[in-house]
């Protein structure tokens, strides 16, 4: 019996080996998931690599990227993202502080403090040095301050600025200095203003 013509060939039989493209997989369970891919589309492996690869490039048409540089840009993604929620978990940290910091400050500051007109220019500069300092030797101060010891006005001026100071709650008064109680060090934008000594 004769066959029939069956399919036209088109000549695909000459261009065979021209076509073959021998592709080896990392794993056997990637041969395996590509095959069972496949089987769910209803097509061979082979036309479904294909399929797969062309809409791909029709996506992309700058060509694909290897796994190997996804993977690095991947993991440089994940380190830096890391890095930056520990960076805002410091952030978060360090806004708490600074909140409970200014709450205390805003509290002591509507505390009642009575500051003649006298002591008034001596109170947010000796409160900056003091915060600066941490312990500021009231000798030292003194000399910042240009005072002299037979400068009764200027040093009663001087210790009223610092009681306004500790009843605020923002200083403790010592023997032979005065200490900051709480708050962070903060640099010191300008020099405190200087007195001849009378």
């Amino acid at each position: 019996m004769k066959k029939g013509p069956g399919r036209p060939n088109l000549g695909r039989k000459k261009t065979l080996k021209d076509r073959q493209v021998d592709l080896y997989l990392p794993t056997v369970e990637m041969v395996k998931q590509w095959k069972v891919e496949a089987e769910k589309h209803g097509l061979s492996l082979s036309k479904f690599v294909v399929e797969v690869v062309d809409d791909a490039l029709r996506k992309n048409p700058r060509g694909v990227t290897p796994r190997e540089q996804l993977e690095d840009e991947l993991n440089k993604a994940w380190a830096e993202l890391t890095t930056l929620s520990i960076e805002v978990d410091h952030l978060r940290e360090a806004q708490k502080r600074n909140e409970t910091t200014i709450a205390e400050y805003r509290e002591r500051l509507a505390r009642p403090a009575v500051v003649s007109e006298e002591s008034a220019e001596y109170v947010p500069i000796l409160a900056e040095l003091i915060q600066e300092e941490k312990v500021l030797p009231i000798e030292r101060a003194k000399k910042m301050f240009g005072i002299g010891d037979a400068d009764v006005d200027a040093l009663r001026a001087l210790g009223a600025a610092v009681d306004a100071l500790a009843s605020m709650g923002l200083i403790e008064k010592g023997i032979s200095d005065w200490r900051w109680v709480r708050g962070n060090r903060r640099k010191r934008q300008a020099s405190p203003r200087t007195r001849e000594p009378r």
